[in-house]
């Protein structure tokens, strides 16, 4: 089980989880594959791609 113990750093509202350090590059087409909606993408094995969304108050 691995436990992130301080705060990570996101770019453009994403956030690429990978179980090797570096031998794993999905694109987020693949991470979502056969997908409809989320915010998780998982269809790539040993990867995870996750979407932070904000909601803005309109207007």
């Amino acid at each position: 089980m691995f436990r992130l113990e301080r705060e990570v750093g996101v770019s453009y509202s994403q956030i690429y989880v990978e179980s090797a350090a570096g031998r794993i590059n999905s694109r987020m087409d693949e991470a979502f594959a056969e997908q409809s909606s989320g915010l998780c993408g998982a269809a790539v094995p040993g990867a995870l791609l996750a979407q932070r969304r904000l909601r803005a108050p309109l207007g």
